[in-house]
């Protein structure tokens, strides 16, 4: 069997603008190993001065159980604590958290989702300031994540709103519960892999809607970057355009006209 072409990423393509884009929350996410001592009271100083305009922050410490068995003893649980890990920072309106680990950054959005330069440019920024704190040699993994929800009734076909195949049918006449569905694609010719999860979500009680509908999309690399901010770019350049090819061949055309 022939091995597959190269996929041409074309980072110019225009995509249709949706004014009721259903972003429920966009994620940038940065793994790498400080070269310096995460230290707590330096590095919370640190951050707290220079994030003026995320009032709201939490400190994190990581903990481990144990279980211990042993033939003629009881079960005994114990907890090891793994040390401070970081802290969360979020704006005033809670819609963008930014936190600060020990082995990661990220940056997250919540919606109303703006646009990807601001997006981008905000993530970018608070990455410069870890980078600075951390000083890590290179990045480990760069990942890109939109979750999208759609608030829908009950009584529709899931057929009517995704393209891929649904598996609907199971010899059973039976009434629909829940759905979930996870693929994971690479991007022939590049380092990309995606994460693709389709799922429902029931909504709370006393809402006017029966259940979302999930598309969550995670595009990511595992190979190394140097942290030259221009091939960083470029990488998120990249996997957005990959973000769009999947999420808009993913549901029909009658749902995107729903959401221009």
């Amino acid at each position: 069997m022939s091995s597959m072409s190269p996929i041409i990423i074309n980072t110019g393509e225009h995509f249709q603008h949706l004014s009721k884009a259903p972003i429920g929350e966009a994620i940038l996410e940065i793994r790498a190993n400080p070269s310096v001592a995460w230290d707590e009271d330096k590095i919370s100083s640190i951050l707290k001065e220079e994030l003026k305009n995320y009032p709201h922050s939490d400190s994190q410490r990581g903990v481990e159980q144990l279980l211990q068995l042993g033939l003629d003893k009881p079960a005994q649980a114990k907890m090891k604590d793994l040390g401070w890990l970081g802290l969360t920072f979020k704006t005033e309106d809670n819609l963008q958290v930014a936190k600060f680990h020990k082995n990661s950054f990220s940056f997250s959005r919540l919606q109303p989702y703006t646009e990807w330069q601001h997006f981008s440019e905000e993530a970018l920024k608070l990455w410069e300031l870890y980078k600075r704190i951390a000083q890590p040699a290179e990045i480990q993994r760069l990942g890109l994540r939109y979750i999208n929800r759609f608030a829908l009734p009950s009584q529709v076909s899931l057929d009517e709103y995704f393209r891929m195949p649904m598996p609907t049918h199971i010899g059973l006449e039976l009434p629909f519960v829940n759905f979930f569905h996870q693929d994971t694609f690479s991007v022939t010719g590049h380092d990309y892999a995606v994460n693709v999860i389709r799922a429902t979500q029931p909504v709370g009680a006393g809402q006017t809607r029966d259940f979302y509908l999930i598309l969550d999309i995670d595009v990511f690399t595992m190979e190394p970057i140097d942290l030259v901010p221009e091939r960083i770019a470029k990488r998120l350049s990249e996997m957005r355009w990959v973000k769009n090819k999947i999420f808009f061949g993913s549901i029909s055309p009658s749902f995107i006209e729903k959401l221009i």
